[in-house]
């Protein structure tokens, strides 16, 4: 079923779902060891599983795949970037179509994603001219293919570049498979939402009549948002919802929308609660209530979000960086909230728990739909709850941010750093220290909280540096 419906990303993103359910392993794309269609493989586990077809990955074309099939398939597999350009003329395959395969990790076993997509022209230039000098020699008197103008260490020093962030290579997956491949976006909060037998969309979705109108709490990603006037021209929104299973649609009505609007951002964890709805066919959430405090609150006792997110830095206030069009055009400018200093709250991924009242979201610079060419509207900021009046964290996490120049690449390598701290709930405070031009700027978050741990600790001393990572009780 998944190779004859291999071009329908619903139909497979149920088929491999229910793979999942069944604790089938799903194994990646490989350009060493993918077919054109889904195939049975063992991975590196020695455990049987279900390997990605090569032609499930969109932007590549069938003609494509197989020249690269058939090129392995003579002389077996390729051992390294070099040998896979010589090997396969990548001119037929098209810069789209490698493109591609690098962003779904069928070519990991050549260089991180990172690394392969900066030096994508450079791999797509040796593999040219490498067949264009074979070409030249097969047709001389000689036969001699050793005298072509490119180097053959062209490809043996790429250069170093970032990782890409753990939540743009999921973004990749689903924009190309249809399906998270290397793990799910709610993974982080998996064994919370198993431990206190939160609903499913499946659960939902499968309902009988008699559940309808019941309490539901659910948690998953934000996947979409659609905002839409009502008769009486307020506000409203319908959310896609996702977690590993499928998707459900949550609505939230005007005083709800009103109330959650801050914090209810696309390519957020959330929390929702409210009651099962059936009145219209196909299940849907009418919400009530949302945080971000992942515990099993019902939806009378939830406690309402208030953001006040901090400024960025000024030099992370250019708006040259955000001229892209906003991912959600149906909302205006005028519906962006503003804290009391005239900054706007900034969306995220997602957003840690809070003892009391659920943290400010730190700024997520790559993605700010909120900024357009005209004004912004006035909005009163909320009340900050009584979370202030709590007690400090005991320990605090310095991190030492050195600029490199390229202010595009810092916005990009601050917000990676804010999102991963956002990623470790706890109850720890963190401190950012920019390093530039000899002068350092500290930049404190008192509303956010993180949770210092091993891991953490690990992560943050691998992307700025062990010397750049203290921790001050």
């Amino acid at each position: 079923l998944l190779s004859v419906y291999f071009d329908d990303s619903d139909k497979v993103t149920t088929f491999l779902t229910e793979c999942r359910r069944l604790n089938i392993a799903i194994l990646p794309p490989d350009v060493n060891t993918s077919q054109l269609n889904f195939d049975i493989q063992r991975g590196t586990d020695n455990r049987r599983g279900i390997r990605f077809g090569l032609a499930a990955v969109k932007n590549a074309g069938i003609g494509a795949l197989t020249h690269i099939i058939t090129a392995r398939d003579s002389d077996g597999p390729f051992r390294d970037l070099q040998e896979f350009c010589e090997r396969v003329d990548l001119r037929p395959v098209g810069k789209r179509t490698v493109e591609s395969l690098i962003k779904v990790g069928a070519l990991d076993g050549f260089g991180n994603r990172g690394q392969l997509i900066t030096a994508l022209d450079r791999i797509m230039s040796f593999s040219a001219e490498h067949h264009k000098a074979k070409e030249v020699g097969q047709m001389s008197m000689f036969g001699d293919v050793s005298g072509s103008s490119f180097t053959d260490d062209l490809l043996t020093n790429l250069s170093l570049a970032d990782e890409v962030d753990q939540r743009e290579m999921l973004d990749w997956e689903k924009a190309l498979l249809g399906f998270y491949v290397s793990s799910h976006p709610i993974d982080p909060v998996l064994h919370i939402i198993q431990a206190s037998n939160f609903d499913t969309t499946k659960d939902l979705k499968e309902s009988s009549p008699e559940r309808d109108q019941r309490p539901v709490t659910i948690i998953g990603l934000v996947a979409g948002i659609r905002r839409m006037p009502t008769k009486n021209q307020e506000m409203m929104a319908i959310v896609t919802l996702e977690d590993h299973f499928s998707t459900i649609d949550v609505v939230l009505f005007p005083r709800t929308w009103r109330k959650f609007e801050d914090i209810v951002l696309e390519g957020m964890v959330l929390q929702f609660m409210g009651k099962l709805d059936l009145s219209r066919g196909d299940a849907q959430v009418i919400c009530e209530a949302v945080t971000t405090e992942f515990q099993a609150v019902t939806a009378d006792g939830a406690v309402q979000p208030a953001y006040h997110a901090a400024p960025p830095p000024e030099w992370m206030a250019d708006d040259e960086l955000f001229d892209a069009e906003p991912e959600t055009p149906e909302w205006t400018p005028q519906d962006a909230p503003k804290n009391g200093n005239g900054a706007a709250h900034l969306p995220v991924e997602s957003a840690p728990p809070a003892a009391a009242t659920p943290p400010d979201e730190p700024p997520d610079y790559d993605n700010l739909p909120w900024m357009a060419d005209e004004p912004l509207g006035e909005v009163a900021p909320e009340p900050l709850s009584s979370a202030e009046d709590e007690q400090p964290p005991a320990r605090t996490l310095i991190i030492r941010f050195e600029r490199c120049g390229d202010q595009d690449k810092d916005v990009r390598r601050f917000n990676r750093l804010l999102n991963l701290l956002n990623s470790y709930p706890g109850t720890d405070a963190f401190m950012v220290e920019l390093l530039e031009n000899g002068q350092t700027q500290a930049l404190d978050f008192p509303d956010l909280t993180t949770g210092i741990c091993d891991a953490l600790l690990a992560e943050l001393q691998r992307r700025v540096g062990a010397d750049n990572v203290a921790v001050r009780q």
